[in-house]
C-alpha cells in the first residue's frame, strides 16, 4: 500500500475498530502489513491520549465570598473548583496538575 496521509490512516484505524476483527485478518483483507497497521494504531492512541490530556487555560477571579470579609481570614478568600480529566488520561499529569495547584 503506498504511502498514506495521516487522516486516511484515522479513517483505516477507525474502519479496523468497527470491524471487530483482529489486526491480521484486518490487514490481510486491505493488503496492508500487519506490522505498518500496529504502528499506525498505537499512533492514532497515542495522539487520542495526548488531546485527551491537554491542560486548558483557566481564568482566575476574584471571590467577593463573606468568608473573605471575617477577620479569622484576613481577608483572604479561597475557592477551590472541579477540575475534570477526560477518561484515561495519564495519572502523571493528574498528579503534575494537583501539584501545581496546591503551590499556587
Amino acid at each position: 500500500m503506498a504511502r498514506q496521509t495521516r487522516d486516511v490512516w484515522r479513517n483505516v484505524i477507525g474502519q479496523f475498530e468497527r470491524s471487530g476483527k483482529s489486526q491480521e485478518v484486518f490487514a490481510a483483507e486491505r493488503q496492508i502489513p500487519v506490522g505498518t497497521l500496529r504502528g499506525w494504531i498505537y499512533k492514532i492512541k497515542r495522539e487520542k491520549e495526548e488531546r485527551a490530556g491537554s491542560i486548558l487555560p483557566v481564568r482566575v477571579i476574584s471571590s467577593s465570598s463573606p468568608v473573605a470579609s471575617r477577620p479569622e481570614h484576613d481577608g483572604a478568600a479561597v475557592e477551590v473548583m472541579l477540575v475534570r480529566f477526560a477518561g484515561g488520561t495519564a495519572s502523571e499529569l493528574i498528579v503534575e496538575v494537583v501539584d501545581r495547584l496546591r503551590r499556587c
